[in-house]
Parts: structure tokens; sequence; C-alpha cells
């Protein structure tokens, strides 16, 4: 099955990268980033760096629980460690740091696959980019806006052709 599922939400396009028993992203009870995981995000940043819009990061877990770094260390923690990996590779990958407005761990409350709790697709990374707002729109303009801008501007520059 895919692992890269996209879907439109009421807050923007959801990237949601799943893994499979086959294909982890993460070491069982660990944030760090495999290869396949890193290659998926350096894409995704690439793409969405080129973009206006700001970016939400979410992790998830299954309800599998670690006792790994003593008590206290959840699948919060955990979910939220691999909200802040993705975020990294993918400020690496090419996403600007001032698109970042959320890295959140939702733990094992968001199951993809609630019958099956520990269904290795409950473990994933969310990529949300968000809808951009009227104002944001008007502030930071379109590319047809900024097309515009500088035809006037050119237009009205000394020694312009009229």
């Amino acid at each position: 099955e895919n692992q890269v599922r996209i879907e439109m939400t009421p807050e923007g396009l959801r990237i949601q990268l799943v893994e499979r028993d086959d294909s982890l992203f993460f070491e069982i009870g660990s944030a760090q980033t495999k290869p396949t995981l890193t290659r998926l995000l350096g894409v995704v940043a690439q793409v969405v760096g080129a973009l206006p819009n700001d970016v939400a990061v979410e992790g998830h877990t299954d309800t599998r629980q670690y006792s790994r770094y003593g008590h206290g260390y959840s699948n919060w923690e955990l979910s939220a460690d691999r909200a802040n990996s993705a975020r990294r590779v993918m400020e690496i990958g090419g996403l600007r740091e001032r698109q970042i407005v959320r890295v959140v761990g939702l733990a094992d409350h968001d199951l993809l696959v609630p019958n099956d709790p520990l269904d290795a697709q409950n473990r994933r990374v969310s990529i949300i980019v968000r809808h951009l707002q009227p104002d944001a729109m008007a502030a930071r303009g379109t590319a047809r806006d900024g097309l515009a801008r500088l035809r006037k501007l050119s237009a009205q520059a000394p020694g312009a052709a009229r």
C-alpha cells in the first residue's frame, strides 16, 4: 500500500507519510529517521518549500507503550520527538524555518486504523500545507500579483517607454 497519502482538509493539504511493517520510518521507540523517511521528507520539503503557505508537522504513534527511557517517556514524547525530527529533515531539505507554524505530537490519539491500534499505518508523520488566509494572501501576494506590481513599477520607472 502507498506510504504517501494526500487529502484536502479544512485546514489545508494534508500529506501523510505512513509506515508499513516492511518499511519503517523510525526504529521502534526512536525518533531517528530512517533513509526511506529522510528521502520522502526531502521530496516534500523541495516542493512545499517553494510555496508561500505555512506548514504544520504532526507526529503519530500506535498504541504500543514504551518504558525504554524510563518513567515519563510515553507516546506523547515519542510522537513530538518524531515530529521535530521530521521538521529538522525538511528544513535541511528546503523548507524555510519561518514556514513552520506548528510542530505537535498526537501520540496514539488520532489512529489511522482505529480497529487495529498496533497497525504500522498508525505510525506516521503528517505535513499540513495550510490554506493561505485572505490577509496573508494580501500581505504575501500571489505570483500573478507580483507580476502585476512589477509591470506597474517598471511602467512608472524613469525612462520607461510610454
